[in-house]
C-alpha cells in the first residue's frame, strides 16, 4: 500500500471522500474555490458552524491537514495518477518502494523497509520462495562423520571437526599430530572433505592448513594402511576419494605446514575446522565446486550467521541429496588473465579440477572484477566452460550480481550479463541463479555505511542477508540438476 511522505503520519495523509465538483479540478489554485462550494456543504461544514468552539477548531484543523497533503501530492487511495513516485524515507534507493500507482502494490514494502522483512514477493525480486524453508529432522544419509568419535595422538579428542561448524572451534595441531575418525561399516567408498576456513582465499594455507598431510584407514584403530599422502598443498579444501571396503576407523596426519614466520602461518599453526566424511558407496555424492571472486568467498564460509547454507537448503528440499559444497573464492579474481604473478582463474580450475574427487558441478562465479571489457569477459568465461564441458562435468554460470558502487553505470552491467545469458544459451548450460535481478531488487542485501572502514561505503558485496540469500538461489537453481 502506498505511504505518506516524510515527516507526515498516515492520519494527515489520509483525504476525506470528495464530491465529483472537487475532484474536477486539477489545478491547485482552484482549491480554495472548490473547498467553499457544494463538496464542503456534503462533508456537513454548516453543522460545524453550529457546533462549540472547539469542534469548530478540530474541524478546522482537519480542512487545512486536506489542503496541505494536497498540496504535497501525498499518496491515497482516490488520487488517481500518482504526481510523487519517490519512497518514503529510510527505505534506500528509490527503487525499494513505490506508493500506489506507481508500479505493482503486491511489490511494495511493510513498514520498516531496510531488513529481511522487506524482501518482496514472489514475482517482485524477493527470496520469499526462501524464507519459509523447514530444515528436517536429524542428519543427511550420506554424511557419515556427523558426531562421530575422534581421538587424537594425544589422547585427546577433537568433537570440533565433525561437529558440522564452520569458522567456529579448530582442532589445532602441528607437524606429526593426527586425529582418528571411527566412522563405523558397511561402506565401500567415502569422500572426505576438509576445511581450513581462517584462510580465507581458495589458494591460501598460511591461516592453518597444512602444506602435506596423510590419510590412513584401519579396521580397529590400531593397524594403519596409506591411502594418500598430499604433498605441496597450496588451497583451504580438499576433496579426496578414500576406498572404505572392510574399514571402521579414518586418521588424518600432517606431515608439514609452509615456512615458520607469521606470514607463513608458523604461529597459527595448523587449524582445521571440519572433516566431512560422505558415504559415496554408490558413486552419487554430488560436489560442487564454486569458482568466483570475493563475493563467492564470502557467501560461502558456512559460518552461523549464513545458515542455513547451500548444501542444508539443497537436502531440505529433496532430503536424498545432500551436495558436498567446496568455496574456491578467491578475493579480486578476474574471468580474464590477471597478468603477474596473481593465479589466472583458468589455472585454478584446471588445478581444482586434477587434485579434488568427485566435482560433478562447477559455477563459474566471475564477471564483478571484469566490469567493462566486455569482450575480454566473453572471451575467457568462454575458455571456462569449454574447460568444464571438456572434463565431463557440468558448468553453470550466475548472473552478475547488480551494484550501487559509483562508476558502475547500470547499462554496462546490463550488458555483462547478456554476455552470461548468451553463453548459457549457446552452451546449453543450466540456468544460474540471477543476482542482478535480486540485488537490484534489494538493494539492502548489500554492504553500505555498515562496511568495513577501508571499504566504506561499499555497495558491492553482500551483507549477512545477501549471502544467505545467495545461498538460497543457488539451492534453488541445484533443483533442475
Amino acid at each position: 500500500m502506498g505511504r505518506g511522505r516524510p515527516g507526515l503520519s498516515p492520519g494527515v495523509c489520509t483525504r476525506p471522500e470528495r464530491a465529483p465538483e472537487v475532484l474536477a479540478f486539477v489545478g491547485r489554485a482552484d482549491i480554495r474555490q472548490a473547498l467553499t462550494t457544494k463538496a464542503l456543504l456534503k462533508a456537513g461544514w454548516e453543522s460545524v458552524l453550529m457546533k462549540r468552539n472547539e469542534g469548530l477548531r478540530r474541524w478546522s484543523v482537519f480542512l487545512g491537514c486536506c489542503l496541505l497533503c494536497w498540496a504535497m501530492a501525498c499518496p491515497c487511495k482516490d488520487c488517481g495518477k500518482q504526481e510523487v513516485c519517490d519512497n518514503p524515507a529510510g527505505c534506500g534507493p528509490p527503487e525499494c518502494d513505490k506508493p500506489e500507482g506507481c508500479g505493482p502494490p503486491e511489490c511494495d514494502k511493510p513498514e520498516g523497509c531496510g531488513g529481511p522483512e522487506c524482501d518482496k514477493p514472489e514475482g517482485c525480486g524477493g527470496v520469499s520462495a526462501c524464507d519459509e524453508l523447514e530444515i528436517p529432522a536429524g542428519i543427511p544419509r550420506t554424511l557419515v562423520s556427523f558426531g562421530k568419535r575422534t581421538v587424537t595422538r594425544s589422547g585427546g579428542s577433537a568433537p570440533m571437526l565433525v561437529d558440522g561448524k564452520f569458522r567456529d572451534a579448530a582442532w589445532v595441531a602441528d607437524v606429526g599430530d593426527w586425529v582418528a575418525i571411527e566412522v563405523g561399516g558397511g561402506m565401500e567408498e567415502l569422500l572426505l572433505t576438509w576445511t581450513s576456513s581462517g584462510n580465507y582465499d581458495h589458494p591460501e594455507i598460511r591461516y592453518g592448513a597444512p602444506a602435506s598431510y596423510r590419510i590412513d584407514t584401519s579396521v580397529d584403530g590400531t593397524d594403519w594402511r596409506e591411502v594418500l599422502t598430499v604433498v605441496g598443498n597450496h588451497v583451504r579444501v580438499r576433496t579426496h576419494r578414500i576406498p572404505f571396503r572392510e574399514q571402521r576407523w579414518l586418521r588424518f596426519e600432517v606431515l608439514s605446514k609452509e615456512g615458520t614466520g607469521p606470514e607463513f602461518g608458523g604461529v597459527n599453526g595448523i587449524r582445521i575446522d571440519e572433516i566431512e566424511l560422505h558415504d559415496n558407496s554408490d558413486g552419487k555424492v554430488d560436489v560442487w565446486f564454486f569458482l568466483g571472486d570475493s563475493i563467492t568467498a564470502g557467501a560461502f564460509t558456512r559460518d552461523a550467521s549464513q545458515s542455513p547454507a547451500f548444501a542444508t537448503r539443497v537436502w531440505a528440499a529433496d532430503p536424498s541429496r545432500y551436495p558436498l559444497q567446496m568455496n574456491g573464492g578467491y578475493g579480486g579474481d578476474t574471468a580474464r588473465d590477471p597478468g603477474g604473478d596473481r593465479p589466472h582463474s583458468l589455472a585454478r580450475l584446471r588445478q581444482a579440477l586434477s587434485e579434488n574427487d568427485g566435482i560433478r558441478v562447477v559455477a563459474l562465479a566471475l564477471g564483478t572484477n571484469d566490469f567493462g571489457d566486455i569482450e575480454g569477459y566473453r572471451s575467457a568465461m568462454t575458455a571456462l566452460v569449454r574447460e568444464v564441458q571438456g572434463s565431463g562435468k557440468v558448468a553453470i554460470i550466475p548472473r552478475i550480481p547488480w551494484s550501487a558502487e559509483a562508476g558502475r553505470a547500470e547499462a554496462t552491467q546490463e550488458a555483462m550479463n547478456e554476455v552470461v545469458d548468451a553463453l548459457t544459451r549457446d552452451f546449453g548450460l543450466p540456468k544460474g541463479p540471477d543476482f542482478y535481478a535480486h540485488f537490484k531488487a534489494n538493494p539492502h542485501h548489500l554492504l553500505g555505511e555498515e562496511a568495513p572502514e577501508w571499504s566504506r561505503p561499499d555497495w558491492l558485496h553482500p551483507n549477512v542477508e545477501g549471502n544467505k540469500a545467495i545461498n538460497c538461489l543457488w539451492a534453488e537453481a541445484a533443483k533442475t540438476l
